[in-house]
């Protein structure tokens, strides 16, 4: 007993996805648009974030730099204030 094959089908299936990728592509090419200049220098600030209409959300180099600045100086704060009642300790015993 021989099993049919059904190479026709494969082959419209097969042409069925080429086209379905194809269709997908130049649909994708028609959605492309370009963009005024006036619209895209338009900026505005949100939150520390700068966005510009029509472009990908930058964060501000200024709020990253202080966010930082702010980290190094928490451990600091810690150690200067347990440092503080064993200065005062040393105070008191020493009058």
């Amino acid at each position: 007993m021989q099993i049919p094959r059904h190479n026709s089908l494969l082959q419209t299936a097969a042409q069925r996805s080429l086209l379905r990728t194809l269709a997908g592509l130049t649909h994708l090419g028609q959605r492309t648009r370009f963009i005024r200049v006036q619209h895209a220098l338009e900026c505005r600030v949100i939150e520390g974030i700068i966005i510009a209409q029509h472009r990908v959300a930058q964060l501000s180099p200024l709020r990253q730099a202080l966010d930082f600045y702010e980290q190094l100086r928490l451990p600091q704060r810690l150690i200067v204030g347990k440092r503080l009642p064993e200065a005062r300790i040393a105070q008191t015993t020493k009058t």
